[in-house]
This record gives C-alpha cells, sequence and structure tokens, in this order.
C-alpha cells in the first residue's frame, strides 16, 4: 500500500503563536530596559551631588562658609546634567541636579540650617522624585 506524502513544516497557527509569544518577551525587556535606564540616570545625579558634598566641606574648611557657585568650587556635574546650588553660607547649603531640559527626575540634598529643598526632607540625604 502506497501511503501519500505529507509536507513536513510549521502551520500558520504554530507561527501566529511563537511570534506572538516573542512579541510579548520584546515588550518586557522593553519595559525593563526603560527602568534601567531611569535608575542609571539617579545614580549620576546622587554621585554627582555626593561629589559636590565633599566639594562644599573642603571650601567650608578652607573659607569657613559653604560657596553657592560650582565654578568656586571647581566642580562640573556630569554632561547632560545641570545642578543649582541654592544656598551657601555660613549656615549650610543646598543643591539640586535635573537632566538638562527635563524636569523629573530630580535630585535635591540640603546640609545644617540650609533651607530644605523638595524633595529632600532630611538632612544630608539625597533624594529623587
Amino acid at each position: 500500500m502506497i501511503t501519500p506524502n505529507r509536507r513536513s513544516g510549521f502551520t500558520l497557527i504554530e507561527l501566529v503563536v511563537v511570534v506572538t509569544i516573542i512579541g510579548i518577551l520584546a515588550s518586557l525587556s522593553v519595559v525593563r530596559f526603560g527602568n534601567t535606564k531611569q535608575r542609571a540616570i539617579e545614580a549620576k545625579m546622587r554621585t554627582d551631588l555626593r561629589t559636590l558634598s565633599t566639594q562644599q566641606e573642603a571650601h567650608f574648611i578652607d573659607n569657613e562658609s559653604f560657596s553657592t557657585s560650582s565654578q568656586t568650587l571647581g566642580f562640573s556635574p556630569s554632561e547632560g546634567f545641570e545642578l543649582t546650588i541654592i544656598q551657601g553660607d555660613v549656615t549650610g547649603w543646598s543643591a539640586m541636579i535635573r537632566q538638562k531640559g527635563v524636569p523629573t527626575p530630580m535630585c535635591a540634598v540640603y546640609f545644617a540650617n540650609a533651607t530644605p529643598v523638595a524633595p529632600a526632607e532630611q538632612e544630608g540625604t539625597i533624594t529623587c522624585q
């Protein structure tokens, strides 16, 4: 008895299912990548504020006052970020940093008796929103 030849291969349904699964996995990875990028930006801002803190302490030791000028401190933020020192005097200092042209995310910190800058709520703690 002769049996008919069957073609081997995938059916259209099988291909659609595989493409759908690949699409779902790809969309999940894009969301994870977006969160990773956001965390990297925040980490860079935190690092810049920690470096600024070190520079402010050195300036205070030499001048008995904190500075309102990053140029005076010899500090410049990472490329693509803008730093604003809001207060810097004998009582304390406060600053905030954000990406250029982007309102959020933003990180802020204050020390000593400086006026707190939102989102910073606790002295010496860098807080981001």
